[in-house]
C-alpha cells in the first residue's frame, strides 16, 4: 500500500515519510490517522488520542492508587516526553507517571516507564524526558500514582472521551470500563503491574500524555 501525502496525493519515499512532522497514512475507504511529531508543534497524546473533547477542569487525585488507561498509538513512534498538568498545588505533593505494556489479556503487565518523583509544590505543567519505542496498533497502559489528595488537582480527561477497552458490564444500566486501578502506597511503580486490579468506571481521570519524538 503506498504512503501518500495528505494534501497532494503524491507517493512519498520512505525517507520522506520518516522526515515529515505529521505522519498520516491513507487507507482504503478514506480513513486517515496520524500523530504530529517533534518539538515544532509540541503536541501531546493521551488515552483517547483522536478526541477533541479533552476536559480542562481540575480533578481531585486519588492517593495511593495506581490508575492506568489504555493508549494505542496509530503508528510506531518513540515517545520522548511524559507529562501532566497540576492545576492546584499541594505542599509536599508528588506524582509518578508510568507506562505499562499489555500482558496479552487486556491487563497491564511489564513496566516500561517510571517518571520518578514529580513534585507538585507548585501548580504547572509537569514534563519529564523519556525514551520509549512504541509499536503502532499495540495496546499500552498509561497512568499515575499520587501521594496525597488534600488540595492536589490536575487537568482531566472527560469521561465521554475514553475508549471502553475493558468492556461494558452486564448490568442495568450497563457501566463502561475505562481502565484499571490497584492499591499502591506511593513509591516506585511496581513491575509488573499488580495483579487483581479493579476496572475503572465512569470517572474523569487525570490527563497523562506523551509526545512523539
Amino acid at each position: 500500500m503506498p504512503i501518500t501525502h495528505a494534501s497532494v496525493g503524491t507517493e512519498l519515499t520512505q525517507a520522506e515519510f520518516e522526515a515529515t512532522s505529521l505522519h498520516q497514512i491513507s487507507l482504503p475507504g478514506g480513513l486517515h490517522h496520524g500523530m504530529i511529531k517533534g518539538a515544532t508543534y509540541n503536541r501531546r497524546y493521551t488515552a483517547m488520542i483522536i478526541s477533541s473533547a479533552l476536559g480542562t477542569a481540575g480533578v481531585g487525585a486519588v492517593a495511593n492508587a495506581l490508575r492506568v488507561l489504555p493508549f494505542i498509538p496509530p503508528l510506531s513512534i518513540t515517545a520522548d516526553r511524559i507529562c501532566c498538568n497540576c492545576t492546584t498545588l499541594y505542599a509536599g505533593g508528588k506524582i509518578r507517571l508510568g507506562i505499562y505494556a499489555d500482558n496479552g489479556s487486556l491487563y497491564p503487565g511489564t513496566l516500561l516507564i517510571d517518571s520518578g518523583d514529580i513534585t507538585c509544590d507548585a501548580a504547572g505543567f509537569k514534563d519529564i524526558t523519556i525514551s520509549l519505542a512504541m509499536t503502532g496498533g499495540t495496546l499500552y497502559w498509561i497512568g499515575y500514582v499520587v501521594n496525597g489528595i488534600t488540595t492536589l488537582a490536575f487537568s482531566k480527561i472527560a469521561v465521554s472521551t475514553t475508549p471502553a477497552v475493558t468492556g461494558v458490564s452486564a448490568a442495568n444500566p450497563p457501566v463502561v470500563g475505562m481502565g484499571w486501578t490497584v492499591a499502591h502506597t506511593y513509591a516506585a511503580l511496581p513491575n509488573p503491574y499488580t495483579v487483581g486490579g479493579t476496572i475503572l468506571v465512569n470517572i474523569a481521570e487525570i490527563l497523562v500524555a506523551i509526545r512523539a519524538a
